[in-house]
C-alpha cells in the first residue's frame, strides 16, 4: 500500500495544496461579499456561477488535456484559477465576483479531470480502489480545513485571497517536477442524458436533487451563519462541519447501500437530513456548539446522497457504458448545483436565513417522493447482483477513461487521441469511432 501511494505522492500533495485554496475561497468570498453590502439574492448567483463553470470545465477539460497534454493544461489552469482569486479585492463588483467564481469553477473541474486521469493512470484494477478513495479522502480533508483556516484570517483586504491565489499557484509544482512519465490524453466519451435516465431514473434524478441540496448547503452556510448572529470566530468552523459530516458518514451510509435497497438508504438519508432542517428552523439558535452539530448532521446525511445515488446507477451499467455513467451523474450533479444557490437565497432574501433550509427541505422532499415511486414502480436489485460501494464513487469529477480501456464495440462514441489510433486512420488531433447506437430494451429500474 505504501508503495502504490507513495508513487502518486506528488498528485495528491498538489490537489491538498489546490483544494485547500478552493476551500478558503468557498467561506471567504460570502463573507467578504456581505461586507460589501452584496445582496443575499446576488451571492447566491455568484456562487452558482462556480457550478457553472464546474459544468462547463467537465465538458471542456478533457478537450483541454488533448490538446495541451496533462502538465502545461494543469499549469496554464493553475495560472488562471490564481489570477481568479486576486480579481475578487481588486474590484469588488458583483458581476465581476461571478465571472471570477465561473473562471474558477472551470479552472478546478478541469483541473479535478487531469488529476483524476492522472491517479487512473498509475493505478491497476488491483489499487484503483485504494488510490481513488485516498484521493477523495484528501479532497475532503483539505477543503475543510481550507474552511477552518478562514478562522485566524481577515475577510476585510486583500491578505485571505493572496493566501488562496499562493496556494493555488504552488499547487503546480509537484505537478510539474514529478520525474513520472505523463499520462496518455483521458479520452472523451459522449453523453446520451436521455438514455442514462432510461437506464436508471432514480440515480439522475437523485444526482440532480443531491446537487442542488448539496450545493446551497455548501455556498450559502457562511452567510447564514451571519444572518443568525453566530461568534464570527465560529462562522468558519460552521462551514468545514459540513464537509466533516460527509466525511464520517460517507462511508457507512454507503456501505448500507450495499445490504439494502440503495434507494431506501437515499429516502432515509433525505427525511433525516429534513428532520435536522424542520428542527433547526423551529428552534433557531446561534449558540455555537449547536449549529456546528445541526451543520455537521446535515453534511453526514446530505453529502453521501450523490455517492450512493450513482453507485445505484452503476449497478445497472454495462462495463462498457461505466465512463458514460459516471460522466452522467456528475453532469446532473452539476445541473442540480447550479440551481440550489441561486433559489435558496431567494428563499433567503424572501423569508430569512431559514430560506436555506426550506429550499433544502423541499429538494429533498421532492427527492424522496420520486424515490418512493420508483420503489413502487420497479423490485430492487438483489444483493449478490450489486457491486460494492465504492467510496471513490464520490470523487468530484467522474466520466475519465485511460486507453487501457478503451474497446472495439463499445456501445457508445468514442474521442481517442491521435497516440492510440491506428497509424492507417486521418490524421487528425482526435479520431471519432461510431459504434452502435441502439438502445437497450430492457426494463427501467
Amino acid at each position: 500500500m505504501t508503495k502504490i501511494l507513495g508513487s502518486v505522492t506528488a498528485l495528491l500533495l498538489s490537489v491538498s495544496l489546490m483544494m485547500l485554496g478552493h476551500g478558503m475561497q468557498t467561506t471567504l468570498i460570502p463573507l467578504r461579499a456581505d461586507v460589501e453590502q452584496i445582496s443575499d439574492t446576488a451571492i447566491g448567483i455568484i456562487s452558482s456561477m462556480f457550478y457553472v463553470g464546474f459544468l462547463v470545465g467537465g465538458v471542456l477539460g478533457p478537450q483541454l488535456i488533448v490538446r495541451a497534454g496533462h502538465i502545461r493544461a494543469f499549469a496554464a489552469l493553475v495560472s488562471l484559477g490564481s489570477a481568479a482569486a486576486l480579481l475578487h479585492p481588486l474590484v469588488i463588483d458583483a458581476w465581476v465576483w461571478g465571472f471570477a467564481r465561473f473562471i474558477t469553477g472551470f479552472c478546478i473541474s478541469a483541473m479535478y479531470l487531469i488529476i483524476e486521469s492522472w491517479l487512473n493512470d498509475k493505478a491497476d484494477n488491483k489499487t484503483r480502489g485504494l488510490v481513488m478513495s485516498t484521493y477523495t479522502i484528501v479532497v475532503f480533508l483539505a477543503v475543510m480545513l481550507g474552511q477552518v483556516a478562514m478562522t485566524w484570517l481577515d475577510v476585510v483586504g486583500f491578505q485571505a485571497f493572496v493566501i488562496a491565489s499562493i496556494l493555488l499557484s504552488i499547487a503546480a509544482i509537484p505537478v510539474a517536477l514529478t520525474k513520472s512519465a505523463q499520462p496518455a490524453p483521458i479520452a472523451v466519451v459522449r453523453l446520451r442524458p436521455f438514455v442514462l435516465y432510461k437506464r436508471s431514473p432514480a440515480a439522475i434524478v437523485a444526482c440532480t436533487f443531491a446537487g442542488m441540496s448539496i450545493g446551497a448547503l455548501f455556498s450559502l452556510i457562511p452567510l447564514y451563519s451571519t444572518r443568525i448572529g453566530l461568534d464570527p470566530n465560529f462562522i468558519p468552523l460552521s462551514a468545514g462541519a459540513l464537509m466533516f459530516g460527509g466525511l464520517l458518514l460517507q462511508y457507512p451510509l454507503g456501505r448500507l447501500s450495499d445490504f439494502i435497497d440503495r434507494r431506501y438508504v437515499l429516502m432515509l438519508g433525505c427525511i433525516a437530513a429534513i428532520a435536522v432542517c424542520i428542527f433547526a428552523s423551529l428552534f433557531p439558535t446561534a449558540n455555537p456548539l449547536t449549529v456546528i452539530i445541526i451543520v455537521t448532521l446535515l453534511g453526514g446525511l446530505t453529502q453521501p446522497l450523490y455517492a450512493i445515488a450513482a453507485a445505484h446507477a452503476f449497478d445497472y451499467t454495462e462495463q462498457a457504458d461505466m465512463v458514460e455513467t459516471a460522466a452522467g451523474v456528475v453532469l446532473a450533479y452539476g445541473l442540480g448545483s447550479i440551481f440550489g444557490p441561486t433559489i435558496a437565497s431567494l428563499a433567503m432574501t424572501s423569508v430569512g436565513p431559514q430560506g436555506l433550509f426550506a429550499v433544502v427541505s423541499a429538494s429533498l422532499a421532492l427527492l424522496a417522493v420520486f424515490l418512493f415511486y420508483r420503489v413502487l414502480r420497479r423490485e430492487g436489485m438483489s444483493i449478490e447482483d450489486k457491486s460494492d460501494y465504492d467510496y471513490a464513487s464520490s470523487a468530484p469529477v467522474g466520466g475519465i477513461m485511460g486507453p487501457e480501456l478503451y474497446e472495439e464495440g463499445e456501445d457508445d462514441y468514442v474521442l481517442v487521441p491521435e497516440e492510440y489510433v491506428s497509424t492507417d486512420q486521418d490524421e487528425d488531433t482526435t479520431a471519432e469511432t461510431p459504434f452502435n447506437d441502439e438502445e437497450d430494451d430492457e426494463g427501467t429500474p
